[in-house]
This record gives structure tokens, sequence and C-alpha cells, in this order.
């Protein structure tokens, strides 16, 4: 007779904790989900302030570029007092009469035989400034008033005026109802802003 050789048979046993569950291996997907939506949320925060950022920046920017041109008629005012008095740099249209381009008058006092009188000036500056305001403000515009609360006073209210396309986000503050003049007319539409400075002379 043949004899049978027995074969040693070996049995592994996966150690405890090897093998994952149906219920574990479910369990961390989930926690896996739950980690990529709040790292979503993370993200989508993120831009939100980011955007922010850029529009208070760019508002900034517009509220020094008022600035700047608030001195500049300023400058001009003083240079022409005797244009002041008689009121030549009064300029009392609303925003929407200022919705077309200005044109330069036919005296442009740009040279020596020029025979401008003081209201010449004064018409030309407040031109030339209000293309000024319009090239470097969005829909720029204007207001100048004479102050009139102090008769001893010598000085101008002056108004610089643009629309600002950031107001629209829900986290932006709208223009409040005495940011503007009056005589402005803007109504209800919280996106103009306006920039009040007096000019005293």
């Amino acid at each position: 007779m043949f004899g049978l050789k027995k074969s040693a048979v070996c049995f592994v046993f996966p150690k405890e904790g090897q093998f994952l569950s149906r219920r574990e291996m479910g369990a961390s997907l989930i926690e896996v989900l739950v980690s990529i939506v709040i790292a979503s949320i993370a993200l989508l925060a993120l831009a939100g302030v980011n955007a922010a950022a850029l529009r208070y920046t760019k508002m900034s920017q517009y509220r020094a570029t008022a600035t700047m041109l608030a001195a500049d008629i300023g400058e001009r005012m003083r240079a022409n007092k005797a244009g002041f008095l008689v009121n030549g740099y009064q300029y009392v249209t609303d925003f929407a009469g200022q919705s077309a381009a200005p044109l330069l008058p036919a005296q442009l006092c740009d040279t020596a035989v020029s025979s401008c009188s003081e209201t010449d000036i004064a018409t030309l500056d407040l031109v030339q400034w209000r293309i000024l305001v319009r090239n470097q403000l969005p829909e720029g515009a204007v207001f100048v008033q004479r102050q009139i609360g102090d008769p001893t006073l010598i000085a101008a209210d002056v108004w610089v005026v643009w629309r600002d396309p950031a107001v629209a986000s829900t986290d932006e503050s709208p223009a409040s109802v005495n940011e503007c003049p009056d005589g402005l007319n803007k109504g209800a539409d919280a996106s103009i802003r306006c920039g009040f400075f007096r000019i005293n002379l």
C-alpha cells in the first residue's frame, strides 16, 4: 500500500480591527464628505472676504480721488476770488442733468491776448473741473454752492458725486439720505455717493 503523506493545513485569522465592517466603512465615508463640505464653505467664505476687500479698496480710491478733485477746484476759486464772489463757480444742476459730457466754452482764456473777465475764467474753470470729475470717477458729477449759513464767511460747499457699483452688494452700506444735497435729486438710488467738502477762501 502506498503511504499517504499528511499535509499541514494552516489557517490564518485576521487580527482584531484588520477588517472594517460595512457600518464602519459607511461612517468613514460620511466623515470624509462632511470634511469636504466644511472645506468648501471655508473656501467660499475666503473668496467673499477677498471680494469685499477689493470693493472696500475701490471705495477708498474713489474717496481719495474726490478729495484731490475738491482740492483742485478750491485752488481755482482762490486764484479767481473775484469770480467766486459773483457766483461764477455756482453749479447746482441735479445728477440726471449732468449725464451729458460738458463742453468747453468758446472763450478758453489760454493766451496772453485773451480778454477774459473773472466770470469767463470761472466758467472755464468749472467746465474743465467737471470734465476731470467725469473722467476720473464713474458717472462723476458735481454740486457747488456758496456757503450761506454765515454771511461773514467766504466759503463754498462742494459735493463730488459718483456712482458706486459695489453698493449693490449685501455687505455694503447704502448712501445715507444726508450724504448728498437735496438739489442733486438722486432719489432712492443708494448707489450714488457724495463726498462733501467746505472750501474756505
